[in-house]
């Protein structure tokens, strides 16, 4: 079958690529450095767009496979930032092909993973600018959208299942490793969603052409299941603004 891309087509495929994959690997630093510090807007940032664009790249070519055409603009645009929504569509394509039972029912049913794609859409649709609002017009700005109450009750899913969690709260030294865990457990979930999409390139999911571009993310491909979460060097990584935003700040303890 020749291939129904052009190069340009190509070429652009394999920007959007790189660019989701390091967005997702520097989500993943920032939310370790910033575990203990509070300030989670970069990392969410980050780690919406990443997921975004991969989960959208991998319905386009999904979407080719099924339909022998790649989807419009203005199709992929309806999604807005939902990540739940294109995951759930990505799902319906994808779940007649073999070799990825495993990662869809992850993607359909763990429930981890479903409030992360909440917080991620929510954030990208509604809480990016809650502040701005709230300032602005403090009428429309609802207690619900608050990035930091919402990323609070994600996190506190992960701290509450830690040893001793309570108690090692008491103290600045537990608290900062409570914090280094939960985050451990989120870039887990992270890692294994990224693996599960990219195991799409290459597992029969996607069109043949997808294997071409799979190179691209053999940094989630090739992850063991001991690997997931575990912090990896990143070349070229340089000092991120949420660093010098967080310099001397302290999260405070949670009740």
């Amino acid at each position: 079958m020749p291939d129904r891309l052009s190069q340009q087509q190509s070429l652009a495929l394999i920007e959007e690529l790189e660019t989701a994959k390091k967005l997702i690997e520097f989500g993943i630093i920032d939310l370790r450095e910033q575990a203990s510090e509070g300030f989670h807007h970069l990392p969410l940032q980050l780690l919406a767009q990443g997921l975004e664009r991969l989960l959208k790249l991998t319905y386009v070519l999904a979407v080719l496979e099924e339909s022998d055409g790649l989807p419009s603009i203005r199709d992929i645009k309806a999604f807005s930032h939902g990540l739940e929504r294109i995951a759930d569509q990505l799902v319906v394509l994808v779940a007649p092909k073999h070799g990825v039972q495993e990662d869809l029912e992850f993607i359909r049913s763990d429930g981890d993973l479903r409030s992360l794609l909440r917080l991620l859409s929510n954030f990208g649709q509604e809480s990016r600018y809650h502040y701005l609002d709230a300032l602005l017009d403090p009428s429309s700005a609802r207690v619900d959208d608050d990035p930091r109450l919402q990323w609070s009750e994600f996190e506190d899913a992960f701290i509450s299942r830690r040893p001793n969690w309570a108690e090692r709260l008491g103290t600045p030294e537990g608290q900062e490793d409570v914090f280094h865990e939960a985050a451990t457990g989120i870039a887990a979930l992270v890692d294994r969603l990224s693996r599960a999409i990219a195991r799409m390139w290459t597992q029969g999911a996607l069109p043949e052409e997808a294997a071409q571009f799979s190179p691209q993310l053999g940094v989630f491909l090739h992850l063991r299941d001991e690997q997931l979460g575990v912090p990896r060097h990143l070349k070229g990584r340089r000092n991120s603004t949420a660093q010098a935003a967080c310099a001397g700040s302290r999260r405070p303890s949670v009740e």
